[in-house]
């Protein structure tokens, strides 16, 4: 019991530091220079907990690797000549994953 309480403990820990990263704006004398515009759309975003972050960012990031995976099914009309679809499902699907680091950094700061 003593050493899931220490586990436990470390984990809390290492989760703090975390948060302290993630949520800090190294750029805040830069933010005044910058139009309001950023802070309108991030008025449009909602608050996360650190823990909702987390959990955005890994469906958003394996949902986009499985459409860029399942874009290879498409592979054989590219060698037919039609690159569309393979095209589309792969951008799309590294898009969602590029698209997932919102989710840690924030909107405001993944504007900037």
């Amino acid at each position: 019991m003593a050493f899931l309480e220490e586990v436990r403990k470390s984990a809390s820990g290492t989760f703090d530091k975390a948060r302290l990263v993630f949520n800090k704006d190294p750029g805040d004398d830069a933010e005044e220079q910058q139009p309001d515009r950023l802070e309108e759309l991030a008025e449009y975003c909602p608050q996360l907990s650190f823990q909702q972050r987390l959990i955005g960012f890994g469906v958003s990031f394996t949902l986009g690797y499985m459409i860029a995976f399942f874009s290879f099914r498409f592979f054989m009309k590219l060698v037919a000549g039609n690159p569309i679809p393979f095209a589309f499902n792969y951008s799309f699907g590294h898009s969602c994953q590029l698209l997932a680091s919102t989710f840690l950094c924030g909107p405001k700061r993944q504007f900037k």
